[in-house]
């Protein structure tokens, strides 16, 4: 049997700390990140941290763009001259060329080298695409090979949710999602929306006038759906500066059913379209 190593793209928002939760080593291909005309690879030229504290600063929303399809290519090469084979989950390929670039990379391989790198468009953003890798490792633990791994993703990819309540329009409006008078108004009102990820798409599931509604609206989506949520494993996903605002929007959500709770913070890729104090919820429904 060949080692494997598992790919993400920084669209993932991984850590190194997640390594614990894995019996192959991970690696991360980077976005660009472009700030007041300075371009950074998302987690290697700039930290989360230092994202956020630039974001503050900039005159104009920052820009992301996806890796080259060199940058993969470079990755498959070292991994297979190594005699491995490779796994890659990648962001959503309707809100990102990331997989796109994957492809082409493994296209410019020969079809011998091509058998062993295998991609999967996750359909989805940041800790979800981490769940997908989970799922990946405890099949290929139960004696899957990576052709049966994939074909199981496929279905699991629809499990995997993302609930992400955002603070401001600002970013929204910048980015040019919504207009600057309906954005205006939204922060006149206090306007608060409720995002998911849907068949690979950023879904706008309600809108609330103030946050503690909208952590509300979490608590009952939460609870309802509670019978059908997998309680092995949930991540709570943000990007908040204050932790005591966190934990306080925390405590109002009663997640101790869950065994294990993994707090994530939203990177550089995410964090340009969601903006400042969003908190998400990744799990999977069964």
């Amino acid at each position: 049997m060949k080692n494997i190593t598992f790919v993400l793209d920084s669209g993932s928002d991984y850590e190194s700390f997640l390594s614990t939760f894995f019996n192959y080593p991970v690696r991360v291909v980077s976005l660009h990140i472009i700030i007041d005309g300075k371009e950074y690879l998302d987690g290697v030229d700039i930290t989360k941290q230092k994202f956020y504290q630039e974001m503050g600063k900039a005159k104009n929303l920052p820009k992301t763009s996806q890796p080259s399809p060199q940058q993969f290519l470079d990755v498959f090469n070292e991994e297979l001259e190594k005699g491995n084979q490779v796994l890659f989950i990648g962001l959503s390929s309707k809100l990102s060329g990331t997989y796109q670039s994957a492809l082409i990379a493994k296209n410019m391989l020969s079809e011998e080298e091509q058998k062993n790198v295998f991609l999967v468009d996750s359909q989805n953003v940041s800790a979800p695409i981490i769940l997908q890798l989970m799922k990946a490792n405890y099949l290929l633990e139960k004696g899957y090979s990576l052709e049966e791994v994939v074909e199981q993703l496929e279905t699991f990819r629809l499990k995997t949710n993302f609930l992400a309540l955002l603070d401001t329009l600002e970013n929204l409006k910048k980015g040019g999602r919504i207009s600057t008078t309906k954005a205006t108004i939204g922060e006149i009102l206090n306007i608060k929306p409720l995002v998911t990820v849907k068949d690979g798409l950023i879904k706008s599931l309600e809108s609330f006038r103030g946050r503690k509604k909208g952590i509300r609206k979490i608590k009952e989506l939460l609870h309802d759906k509670k019978n059908l949520i997998d309680k092995s494993i949930l991540f709570i996903v943000h990007n908040y500066e204050d932790r005591a605002l966190l934990e306080a929007d925390i405590e109002q959500i009663d997640l101790s059913h869950f065994k294990e709770r993994i707090y994530l913070k939203i990177g550089s890729t995410i964090g340009t379209y969601a903006g400042i104090n969003t908190i998400a919820f990744a799990y999977i429904e069964e």
